[in-house]
């Protein structure tokens, strides 16, 4: 199973950041490799907001669509993302989010695992590199909605 942790300070305070990552749909307008994010179920359960999503990836010719459950947990801002469906034997990512003095700082935690040995052969590589620049799409995002 591969395991990749990212961290970095976004300037802007923590409430802006947690929602910047909880919009699942706006994932397809700033990361590359996101083609498509639908929300296809949302309830509340004591205080954290769940969700069933449907999000589309693509490397070069590559494009696979997958289930995961999303948990929103805004009092211990954390957000939290699970995948068994394929082409993942298993997809695990954490979001943390800490207040600084100079803005939000953010820390990415991702563990994953594709069904098939062929496939995390053919496209491995480019979606571990596709995931190291996870928390830097957010920090231009968070910079470009600033701008506007």
């Amino acid at each position: 199973m591969k395991r990749h942790v990212e961290s970095c300070i976004i300037h802007s305070e923590i409430k802006e950041v947690f929602d910047l990552v909880a919009d699942i749909e706006s994932y397809p307008k700033f990361l590359p490799w996101c083609v498509g994010a639908t929300i296809t179920e949302k309830i509340c359960i004591q205080g954290d907001i769940r969700l069933k999503a449907d999000v589309t990836i693509a490397f070069g010719t590559f494009r696979e669509k997958f289930h995961c459950n999303i948990v929103l947990d805004e009092r211990n801002l954390r957000i939290e993302i699970f995948s068994s469906d394929r082409p993942f034997k298993i997809l695990h990512g954490k979001w943390n989010f800490l207040q600084m003095d100079e803005g939000c700082q953010v820390s990415f935690e991702i563990e994953f695992e594709f069904r098939s040995i062929i496939l995390d052969k053919l496209i491995g590589l480019v979606f571990y590199q596709a995931i190291k620049k996870v928390v830097t799409a957010f920090k231009k995002r968070m910079m470009h909605i600033k701008s506007d």
